[in-house]
């Protein structure tokens, strides 16, 4: 995750189906003026035609990029926006569903698209397809190196890629199932988690893992570590300065914490 990024606020736009952007009143051309407040304005952002646009899930804003873009959903579909102006990513025959996880800062997004199968891709504003990335199904993140953290959900697979190349495959400790990625830093730091499980007791639960950039072998948990069936961890980004932050689930209230961790 870029520095200033968070997708909290993704998911504050996401509710309220805007983007929060300030006004800043011009000032005196002869000179910088007196000083003034901003004013804060909610502009609602354009949505895709089609049977699917407002419905539940169907909408959402995942990252912010440059200037006024930002990257999700609209209709089911991926998309990106500049400013409130809304723009279909353009996808191969046979593909109908899929979102915008991420961009970059030099304009390069990531995403998931759904069709005869998943598949991971990238695309960037310009081109007239996507490119889909070999060998996953989804692609959660990518830092401002192009480096594109991602994975395969019928798998235990996760990995990092640049383009095309795979760079690194991500592993999980014995006991450590399901493992996905949820973001990569400018350092190559990723995190995510995994469903572990000891083989011999009932204690089973999700949690959260990082592995630091340029280093092999198993990611290493995140703590506090909290084996049970009621207590999940859920990493969602991680920033340039090591700081993780995501949810922690409590099943049996049904609820949720947020949640914050110095990996540094």
């Amino acid at each position: 995750m870029r520095p200033g990024r968070s997708r909290a606020i993704a998911a504050t736009a996401l509710a309220l189906g805007t983007l929060l952007t300030t006004a800043l009143p011009a000032t005196a051309a002869g000179g910088p003026g007196p000083a003034s407040r901003c004013t804060p304005a909610l502009h609602v952002l354009d949505r895709l035609p089609g049977t699917g646009a407002g419905s539940w899930g169907s909408e959402s804003v995942n990252d912010f990029g440059t200037g006024d873009l930002s990257v999700g959903r609209s209709a089911g579909l991926p998309a990106y926006w500049t400013g409130s102006t809304v723009h279909r990513v353009p996808l191969p025959s046979g593909y109908d569903r899929g979102s915008v996880a991420a961009v970059n800062h030099r304009g390069l997004m990531v995403g998931s698209i759904q069709g005869p199968v998943g598949a991971a891709f990238s695309y960037r504003v310009g081109a007239s397809a996507v490119r889909i990335l070999p060998g996953g199904t989804y692609a959660a993140d990518v830092n401002d190196r192009g480096t594109v953290a991602g994975g395969n959900d019928s798998s235990d697979a996760a990995y990092l890629r640049t383009g095309a190349t795979l760079t690194r495959t991500l592993t999980g400790k014995p006991g450590h199932t399901r493992v996905r990625v949820r973001g990569i830093n400018s350092r190559g730091t990723v995190i995510g988690y995994s469903w572990y499980w000891d083989g011999v007791s009932e204690m089973s639960g999700s949690v959260g893992l990082v592995r630091p950039g340029g280093t092999t072998g198993p990611g290493r948990q995140l703590k506090p570590v909290e084996i049970n069936t009621d207590t999940d961890w859920y990493p969602s980004a991680i920033d340039n300065h090591g700081r993780v932050v995501g949810e922690r689930t409590y099943d049996h209230q049904d609820l949720a914490a947020e949640t914050y961790w110095d990996t540094s």
